[in-house]
């Protein structure tokens, strides 16, 4: 983790005001979203299940007194799986025209480029994001970089 703890360092030194992130995402309570958790920087999509919560449309069904999703507003269909998708493009596709469209749409500043984004997306493809931005950060052990998008 200490590439994660160096990156935030040089974040929360080096960023003023609020500047969008894209990193990883996964399961809450997981070492996923770091880097937004312990900047403040808002994320394209963070934890899932935080994700579906924050934005969950349904009711409470009297007979088992359970949460239910709204059938016709599924959460995880309309906004959670199309971000995690958009964010797995940035990472991974040679489209340099795809890849700037998302971080234009998502008014993305800086991308997080570490062993949870290797983990999550099982490359990085560096030649597109080189086209698009300059490493304005690298770990001490050149493990983790973040990406400031031109």
């Amino acid at each position: 983790m200490i590439p994660y703890e160096e990156a935030i360092d040089w974040l929360n030194e080096n960023v003023e005001g609020s500047r969008n992130i894209c990193e990883a995402y996964g399961y809450s309570y997981t070492e996923r979203c770091i880097v937004a958790a312990y900047t403040g920087l808002p994320d394209v999509v963070g934890w899932q299940t935080h994700e579906w919560l924050w934005h969950f449309q349904g009711w409470i069904n009297p007979e088992t007194g359970e949460f239910e999703s709204d059938p016709e507003k599924d959460v995880l269909q309309l906004y959670v799986y199309p971000r995690q998708h958009d964010v797995a493009t940035i990472y991974t596709s040679t489209d340099v025209a795809e890849v700037s469209r998302l971080l234009h749409l998502y008014d993305i500043t800086y991308v997080i480029c570490g062993s949870m984004e290797l983990d999550e997306f099982g490359l990085i493809y560096y030649p597109c994001l080189n086209t698009l931005g300059s490493v304005v950060f690298t770990s001490s052990d050149g493990s983790l970089k973040i990406y400031k998008v031109q």
